[in-house]
């Protein structure tokens, strides 16, 4: 707001920070575990503020949905070189950069902008009322007795906004045109009666073949010089020019694009997908997959992320999308689709009180997601279009009562080992509260208050009412970390854990190649025995704890304690080192082992060492396992007789059985594989 840098009580307005303060946070970021950041539209939005709720607040662009130009940085955000630097700052830390962007609507028109670009749809002031009567109960444009415009447009009542604009003036069309955009807003422009939208809300025509020149606002913005308004050599990202082949879609995506290609973009977010043609969305796929190709090739030499050349990736919004493989993907050349299944489930086993009740929806999750390299989702728990946000106190988030607590880190470790790709909200982290603001019956306005941060940082909201939540951060944190370790947590298979009648625990494996983990969640401190083979360890590691234990027997010993929040996170400390081989078919020459990696790339080939004889006068030959092996073909080269042997993989069906006692000294140390249970 205007001439006020506290904000009292409004949800709708701009609550300060910038991309600046956000490049001084990337290293608590990391050390959440986070390896991606989905930023708020950085590209600039209209000026001043609109009505929201039906006149109940005064609603700013903060959020980043009311684009005014695609071609500038929002003065609000910061400059394009603090941008450049937020991106390049966070691609060192390996974290990769994904903007919201819209491209179904363009901003409301509002009255900061029509006062400096088409001042002649603004009604200065208006013909007396007859009485209070009419005023109130009636509020045709040519009857309201209102104040005369003035430089402080803050001190406009929001109800009577509107009442300023006429909106059948000639200059109306001086703004986005009718060609570029469909509203009910009267002049040259017409509503589009296939979509539902606002009353004024202006969609972008998108699908239309027709060519379009710039908009006349936007051409005289960008004439004007006005400080803090207008571009500069600070702000603008590309150069606003005509061209003639284009359309509104050309336009839209090539602007978008060049954001991509100026400051190695890794991602878009995209709003209100079901608003936009599945052909729209694969252009703009196209023309930024282009423009990534572009950055990475120009700054390889200077970053890693650059270096890894990886695709550009988008994921799309359309309220209640689950987890279905449909044709944003086929035909919008989407990655993944934000899930809306998931976030009732969380709630459902929070209040429930029982983590298993997740299982059936993780093994789903795990069939659907990771046997398909050409599908994802994107699950969250909460965002900033959380519906009807006080109806969770009861339930998962935003409460600062000590009861629910425990149900916000329950929520996290549930979020965390979701299978998939999975979204934070800001501060879920840290017990972020919504607003006790005003903002009539648009209470997704509350879901967006002011982020704590760290004990002791300053706060530019007068009475926030809620700190910094230290527990629910340090569980949030290890559980976060522990799936950014481990790719098994999102992209492995899922195996539940039988505890029999115990229900008092709920576990899972999760294995991906080489990557193996066990998960396991208790109501209550106890102590736990696991049958861990399928881990091929000699020894494991609470992640939580940093508790080792020695794997005897092929199972392990854990203590599930309270002040690791009942949580077991348990990985390979140590692996199995070697691999025997029993000739009992009577090969009775050299035994060759040759490793593959997961993608069945040869990693060696080479003659197992002759080690002994077993009981049975069968020779036994023993080779080291290289690290990335995944599998491994022992053969005879005198009889060229071939076993293909899955080394990470369950043991008891694919390798065998452990060595015995007799066999070894270390029967830890070593897998057995007996030829005799495999038909050659």
């Amino acid at each position: 707001e205007k001439g006020n840098p506290i904000v009292k009580e409004d949800a709708g307005k701009f609550y300060g920070g910038d991309i600046a303060g956000l490049t001084a946070k990337l290293d608590y970021l990391k050390d959440l575990g986070i390896n991606a950041i989905w930023l708020t539209a950085p590209y600039e939005q209209i000026h001043g503020w609109c009505v929201g709720s039906n006149g109940a607040f005064k609603h700013y662009p903060y959020h980043g949905y009311y684009v005014l130009d695609y071609t500038n940085m929002d003065a609000n955000i910061g400059t394009k070189e603090e941008f450049k630097a937020f991106v390049d700052e966070a691609h060192k830390r390996g974290i990769r950069v994904v903007m919201d962007v819209v491209m179904s609507h363009a901003g409301y028109n509002t009255i900061e902008d029509a006062k400096h670009l088409f001042p002649g749809v603004l009604i200065e002031n208006s013909k007396e009322k007859k009485s209070k009567e009419d005023l109130e109960n009636s509020q045709p444009k040519e009857d309201l007795n209102l104040p005369q415009l003035t430089e402080n447009l803050e001190n406009l009542q929001p109800k009577f906004y509107h009442s300023y604009i006429d909106y059948n003036s000639k200059e109306w069309s001086t703004w986005w045109t009718g060609k570029w955009v469909k509203a009910r807003l009267g002049g040259d422009y017409t509503e589009d009666e296939n979509k539902a939208i606002n009353k004024e809300l202006p969609q972008f025509i998108t699908d239309s073949s027709e060519k379009v020149e710039i908009p006349p606002f936007l051409k005289k913005k960008h004439e004007k010089e006005m400080e803090s308004f207008y571009p500069s050599e600070n702000y603008n990202i590309v150069k606003l020019q005509d061209i003639s082949s284009f359309t509104v879609q050309d336009y839209l995506t090539y602007w978008l694009s060049k954001w991509v290609e100026e400051f190695g973009i890794d991602g878009f977010r995209c709003d209100s997908a079901k608003n936009v043609s599945t052909i729209t969305w694969k252009k703009l796929k196209d023309k930024c997959s282009a423009a990534y190709k572009v950055w990475c090739e120009e700054n390889k030499a200077t970053s890693n992320i650059a270096k890894e050349n990886l695709p550009f990736w988008m994921t799309g919004e359309h309220f209640d999308h689950g987890v279905i493989k449909d044709n944003y993907y086929t035909e919008g050349g989407f990655d993944s689709m934000i899930n809306f299944d998931f976030r009732p489930k969380v709630k459902a086993a929070v209040n429930y009180g029982s983590a298993s009740y997740m299982d059936s929806t993780y093994e789903e999750y795990a069939k659907k997601i990771n046997n398909d390299s050409a599908f994802n989702v994107l699950s969250y728990i909460s965002s900033h279009d959380t519906y009807s946000i006080n109806k969770d106190r009861s339930g998962i988030f935003y409460s600062v009562i000590e009861k629910n607590v425990e149900k916000q880190k329950l929520a996290g470790t549930l979020l965390a080992m979701c299978p998939g790709a999975i979204q934070i909200f800001y501060g879920d982290e840290a017990g972020r509260i919504d607003s006790n603001a005003s903002c009539g019956t648009d209470e997704d306005q509350k879901t967006r208050s002011q982020m704590p941060w760290l004990l002791g940082d300053k706060c530019h909201i007068a009475n926030l009412g809620y700190t910094f939540n230290e527990k629910i951060h340090a569980h949030w944190s290890k559980v976060l970390n522990f799936r950014k370790r481990h790719i098994a947590i999102g992209a492995g298979k899922h195996e539940k854990i039988d505890f029999g009648y115990n229900s008092d625990l709920y576990g899972f494996s999760r294995t991906k190649d080489n990557d193996k983990v066990i998960v396991v969640i208790a109501d209550s401190p106890k102590e736990v025995e696991l049958n861990v083979l399928s881990l091929s360890a000699k020894k494991l590691r609470n992640y939580y704890s940093g508790e080792e234990v020695d794997v005897v027997d092929g199972k392990a010993k854990f203590e599930i304690k309270k002040e690791n929040n009942n949580t077991l996170l348990i990985e390979i400390a140590e692996r199995v080192k070697t691999i025997r081989f029993s000739d009992n078919l009577g090969w009775h020459t050299d035994i060759y082992a040759k490793f593959f990696d997961s993608n069945n790339n040869e990693i060696s080939n080479d003659k197992m060492s002759y080690l002994t004889k077993n009981e049975y006068n069968q020779n036994v030959y023993q080779i080291t396992i290289p690290d990335n092996a995944a599998h491994v073909v022992f053969n005879d080269n005198a009889n060229y007789k071939t076993v293909k042997i899955e080394v990470m993989t369950d043991i008891s069906q694919n390798i065998g059985y452990y060595l015995n006692e007799k066999d070894v000294k270390n029967k830890h140390d070593e897998f057995y594989v007996n030829s005799y249970y495999y038909d050659f």
